[in-house]
C-alpha cells in the first residue's frame, strides 16, 4: 500500500469511527448522502430500505445517513441487502450500531433475509458468528438458537 493510499484509508476509518460514535452519542452530522437507496413503507411506522450493492468503507458514511434517517422516522426498519452485495466489516459495525440506536428509540432494525454471500463472510471474519447469542442468531441468520 502506498503512503497516499494508507493516508486515505486511515482518514476514511477515522471518519467512520467518528460517525459511529455519533450514533451512540445521539449526535448526527448533516452531510447529504450521495448513494442510491430506495425506501418503502408497507405499514404505518414500518419501512423497508433497499441498500446499494456496495456496502463498504468507501461509502459507509452515506449508507449510515440513509439508515439513520430511516430509523429516526420509523419504528421498525427492514434492511434489504442484495445477495451479491459487496460488504466489509464497516457495514456489519454500522448495522450493530443502528440496531442499538433503534432499540434506544423503542424501535428495531431487521434483515429482510438471512445473511448470505459477502455479508455472511464478513460476519465470519469479524467473529460475529462465534458463540452467537439467540438474539444475534435470529437477527443475522434468522435461526432460533437454544442455549
Amino acid at each position: 500500500m502506498y503512503c497516499s493510499e494508507l493516508a486515505d484509508f486511515t482518514t476514511r476509518n477515522l471518519q467512520f469511527i467518528k460517525y459511529m460514535l455519533g450514533i451512540c452519542a445521539g449526535n448526527y452530522f448533516t452531510e447529504k448522502p450521495d448513494i442510491e437507496a430506495s425506501m418503502s413503507s408497507p405499514a404505518p411506522d414500518h419501512a423497508s430500505l433497499t441498500l446499494p450493492k456496495t456496502l463498504t468503507i468507501k461509502n459507509i458514511l452515506d449508507v449510515r445517513e440513509k439508515i439513520l434517517s430511516a430509523v429516526d422516522n420509523n419504528g421498525e426498519l427492514v434492511l434489504e441487502i442484495a445477495d451479491d452485495a459487496q460488504v466489509d466489516l464497516s457495514f456489519v459495525q454500522l448495522v450493530v450500531a443502528a440496531r442499538s440506536h433503534a432499540t434506544q428509540k423503542t424501535g428495531r432494525v431487521l434483515l429482510a433475509r438471512p445473511a448470505t454471500g459477502e455479508l455472511r463472510e464478513a460476519l465470519r471474519r469479524g467473529g460475529f458468528l462465534d458463540e452467537l447469542t439467540p438474539d444475534a442468531s435470529q437477527f443475522w441468520l434468522h435461526q432460533e438458537q437454544t442455549l
